[in-house]
């Protein structure tokens, strides 16, 4: 039979004892930090003192995972004063943390956004606020994510702050930009716009028929960021109601533009606006917009722009592409009497 030395035994014996001793302290340390996690959270919601919050939810940060989650339960479901209190104390707090550390926080945070109402996600965004500030943390996968989901949030004051957060990316987000200028509430519209024509790239934003539309938003919000951006832009008032008419629901307000531009002489050069016309979803208004033209062009004694050749020939209404042939090929000496206003037979 084998016989084991007492050296042995009692190195064996040092080991475990060590482990177990080991395995206490990390228990006592866990537990340490929940105890200490329950008692600054108790600490936090008897405070009556709006400091003494916010200090108690700093300490909470300090606490890891256990303060973490309890933090988060405030933030996301708790009331107005409590989710202030633990967003103050995240400003403060977030300035000292590398990195590395905010981002898992972030990530946590992330995972619960599906979880919360319009306020929870307003919350999550303002996690993100004091972090964008931050040079490289654009680049931060959680606050993309986070701000990512804020523009497609089914709450429209979510939708709105995400909006805000969204221009520290630059045009990144121009596409959720532009699908927000159809958001049913006015305030995300003017939101969306506002960034839009500030933001944008010039190649890749609202060219300024695109931006005509917008003056016929039933939101005078809207509206005056429209006209505004326009006007930054350069155009005049008078063009800017030429737009507005340009791009008038009603197709008769249309027609009535035209006629204007041929007979009452409204503007010194009225083919660029022509040009406009003749794409019009209307084929009445593209066939009176050659018309005009073509009068024009007649009257003066000058070819027919080059544009307007295209115009005929890729027109998709054959009747409309028959009657503007007729227009364009109108000789050019006519007597003045052969002309007739625009909208009576040829």
């Amino acid at each position: 039979m084998r016989r084991v030395s007492l050296g042995s035994w009692k190195s064996s014996g040092v080991l475990v004892g060590g482990l177990l001793l080991g395995m206490i302290v990390a228990i006592a340390i866990v537990h340490r930090q929940s105890v200490q996690a329950w008692y600054v959270s108790y600490q936090f919601q008897t405070a009556t003192d709006p400091m003494r919050r916010v200090d108690a939810a700093e300490r909470l940060l300090e606490l890891q995972e256990a303060g973490q989650r309890r933090l988060l339960q405030y933030l996301l479901h708790g009331d107005e004063a409590a989710r202030q209190a633990v967003l103050q104390a995240w400003r403060r707090r977030v300035q000292e943390w590398p990195l590395e550390v905010t981002a898992q926080w972030l990530e946590s945070a992330a995972m619960h956004w599906d979880e919360t109402d319009d306020r929870g996600q307003k919350s999550l965004l303002g996690l993100v606020f004091p972090v964008l500030e931050w040079p490289d943390a654009r680049n931060m996968p959680p606050c993309r994510r986070i701000v990512g989901w804020g523009l497609s949030s089914v709450y429209a004051s979510v939708r709105r702050e995400a909006v805000i957060l969204s221009r520290h990316y630059g045009s990144e987000f121009r596409q959720e930009w532009l699908e927000l200028l159809k958001d049913p509430d006015a305030q995300v519209r003017q939101a969306a716009l506002f960034t839009v024509t500030t933001l944008a790239d010039p190649s890749t934003g609202l060219s300024d028929e695109e931006l005509f539309h917008w003056l016929h938003d039933p939101d005078e919000g809207v509206r005056r960021i429209c006209q505004d951006a326009l006007i930054s832009r350069g155009r005049s008032i008078l063009e800017i109601d030429l737009g507005r008419r340009l791009t008038h629901p009603d197709a008769n307000e249309r027609l009535k533009l035209i006629a204007e531009l041929r007979y009452d002489e409204v503007v010194v050069d009225p083919e660029p606006w022509f040009h406009h016309l003749v794409r019009d979803p209307e084929a009445a208004v593209r066939v009176a917009a050659v018309r005009a033209v073509a009068e024009l062009r007649a009257q003066r004694r000058s070819p027919c722009p080059p544009w307007v050749e295209a115009v005929i020939r890729t027109d998709p209404d054959i009747l409309a592409r028959q009657i503007m042939q007729y227009y364009q090929e109108l000789p050019l000496r006519m007597n003045p009497s052969e002309l007739r206003p625009a909208g009576t037979p040829p």
